[in-house]
């Protein structure tokens, strides 16, 4: 293959660089066509200096921060967790919040901000965590109430941050450099971020080799200089002292443990990951067989007909939230074992995707008018 073909095949790209791990992964299990009509695995290993590989964590909490065969690696780390705008709970009497459920207080209704699963990589891993922490069918009450208290639903889950820092909401479901950002900007009087440790992730953003790439040599010196001492310093050194960055801070946590050492006049650091003892451990392995279809049905529960959603629940919460109208509104429709069975066979699942995605969004709009119905009329009574 000469060197025209081999530029045609990888349009220039030689470096996979941030995006999250499950994108990785399966970029990971993916083959790609040559122009000759032949397949290769779309990640190359890159061969790393042993003393760099021994400082570079495995994995954390059932996390993987590295693929076993070394075809993407962790550039950084981050965590999931809440932004909130305090000036505004100060204003309104509202509660700082400490875990995820506190999201589904019916006194935060139309005070919430949501980004779409549907749209946004980090809102879906959101979800993933809330109902693996809290089990699929409390986990998918309190995301029903969430997205119900939610005043809309943002394309975007970096807009989240930015309207509560602006005061239109204020609270919202964020990545934690994109809260750190805000809190940069406004100070920490106004704004704040708390990551539930024991019902949240640290995860991986990854970076990883294009196989056959145009300039093979100069990806793996990326590379291996992004997971070095000098790179990683520029993830979390203030701007202006040695070895941090010259103009902008990036304020990511670094995946190399040594770099935590850094006296506080030189790095920036949320927190120290390493020294956290959680007690929730994510199913990576389930999150990713069931992906696509959490996507579209979490999609169709809470984003379809958001407007619906968030009638119902407010007519719940103006007829005093009882039990049963609580249990109807956040029914999930499905048990996780139904939910799974579903997926399990990818062929039949690809086939009436969506056409299970339609009928989803069907029975949900159903419940939740029935529901508001049935609020109103206890209301009335």
């Amino acid at each position: 293959m000469g060197d025209e073909q081999l530029i045609r095949y990888t349009s220039g790209i030689d470096v996979v660089f941030g995006g999250g791990d499950f994108m990785h992964r399966r970029l990971a299990s993916s083959r790609a066509t040559l122009p000759d009509g032949s397949t290769v695995p779309v990640l190359q290993p890159v061969a790393l200096p042993e003393e760099l590989a021994r400082d570079l964590p495995v994995d954390f909490a059932g996390i993987h921060l590295r693929d076993p065969e070394g075809r993407w690696l962790g550039a950084c780390l981050a965590t999931f967790g809440i932004v909130y705008n305090r000036e505004i709970l100060r204003r309104k009497g509202l509660p700082e919040p400490r875990e995820w459920a506190d999201l589904a207080d019916p006194r935060l209704f139309s005070w919430v901000a949501a980004a779409d699963m549907q749209m946004s990589g980090s809102a879906h891993a959101m979800c993933e965590i809330i109902l693996q922490a809290y089990g699929w069918r409390r986990g998918f009450g309190i995301l029903t109430r969430l997205m119900g208290n939610a005043r809309y639903v943002a394309q975007a889950s970096s807009d989240v941050p930015e309207d509560i820092a602006r005061g239109d909401v204020a609270y919202g479901l964020a990545i934690d450099f994109y809260a750190l950002r805000q809190i940069s900007l406004y100070g920490s009087d106004r704004m704040g971020f708390v990551a539930p440790r024991s019902l949240t992730v640290v995860n991986a953003d990854p970076i990883a080799k294009v196989n056959r790439c145009a300039h093979p040599d100069l990806a793996d010196a990326f590379v291996i200089y992004v997971l070095g001492e000098e790179g990683q310093r520029l993830w979390c050194y203030r701007k202006g002292v040695p070895g941090g960055p010259r103009r902008f801070e990036l304020g990511r946590l670094p995946i190399r443990r040594s770099l935590y050492s850094a006296p506080p006049e030189a790095a920036r650091f949320a927190f120290n990951p390493f020294r956290w003892n959680p007690a929730f451990r994510h199913d990576g392995r389930k999150a990713g067989r069931r992906w696509d279809a959490l996507q579209l049905y979490l999609g169709a529960a809470l984003v379809a007909d958001h407007d619906s959603l968030s009638e119902a629940w407010k007519a719940v919460i103006e007829a005093g939230c009882p039990p049963d109208l609580l249990e109807k509104l956040c029914d999930p429709l499905i048990s996780e074992k139904e939910f799974m069975d579903l997926v399990a066979d990818s062929d039949a699942w690809e086939r009436r995707r969506y056409s299970q995605y339609t009928d989803w969004v069907r029975q949900f709009r159903r419940k939740y008018r029935r529901v508001e119905r049935e609020a109103r009329l206890r209301r009335r009574d």
